[in-house]
């Protein structure tokens, strides 16, 4: 049976943004002054980027294409795409400005992958409604296009990166349907409705435990948890995970 497969995934839907609620093992008390208390002993805090460098209601991606690099991004105040990262190589974090001012929506959601070692892919959602897309590759550098048009996305987006020759990016449009967006290699890009108007009302995640499955979690418009799960051969399926009024703010999954 399905169901009984998917038991090692974990869904954290707490108000903190996903990347410190990974940190934090997806605890909720993880805030203000708790965090020095909740993290020892061995984990350490520093300040990446200062005070007024990111939006508020927006949210953090980060990726790891190599065993000794990292790489993070987040939508600047000004509407810019900041980026920091990290290699072991004893010069510590550097940064750079991946988009300027105006680019992003200040409540944007951001999502990134690495589907192999020579490559990375950030999206997040324009001011005017579009699904914007940067990818990078080894001796080649950034380049952007539009991957939706505006008014398709209000905000939340997630992605995933089941096998090397593929992505998924799903995110939420202002009618509250779940749009999907999927690449293969030699194919490009296609999309479709995974989840029709008035599905969605808040934040969306995603994980692939497997090369043959991924699943999509969001928050539904009357705070209930909705899931989606496929399986290569099979399709998308849906259930609704917690009942209403289980959610209000971030979600979050990983599959150990």
């Amino acid at each position: 049976m399905i169901t009984a497969f998917r038991t090692l995934l974990r869904i954290c839907a707490v108000p903190v943004i996903a990347a410190v609620a990974a940190a934090a093992f997806c605890s909720p008390s993880f805030a203000g002054d708790d965090v020095k208390q909740q993290l020892a002993p061995g984990w350490g805090t520093f300040t990446l980027a200062g005070s007024q460098s990111a939006s508020l209601r927006s949210g953090v991606a980060a990726v790891s294409r190599v065993p000794n690099s990292m790489e993070l991004w987040w939508v600047g105040r000004d509407g810019s795409v900041e980026a920091a990262y990290w290699y072991q190589d004893g010069g510590g974090w550097r940064r750079y400005q991946l988009a300027p001012p105006g680019s992003a929506l200040l409540s944007s959601g951001i999502a990134a992958v690495s589907r192999i070692p020579g490559s990375m892919e950030v999206w997040w959602v324009g001011p005017n409604g579009s699904v914007q897309d940067a990818y990078w590759y080894e001796n080649v550098g950034w380049r952007r296009f539009q991957l939706a048009p505006p008014g398709s996305a209000s905000g939340p987006i997630t992605a995933v990166s089941r096998i090397p020759g593929s992505m998924e990016v799903w995110w939420v449009a202002p009618n509250g349907s779940v749009q999907d967006a999927y690449w293969y290699e030699g194919i490009g890009w296609n999309g479709f409705e995974l989840a029709p108007p008035g599905s969605a009302g808040g934040a969306i995640t995603a994980v692939s435990r497997i090369p043959e499955s991924m699943e999509v979690w969001w928050v539904g418009p009357n705070g209930s948890v909705q899931d989606a799960y496929w399986y290569e051969n099979i399709g998308w399926r849906r259930f609704e995970l917690a009942p209403s009024g289980s959610a209000s703010g971030a979600i979050a999954a990983v599959s150990r």
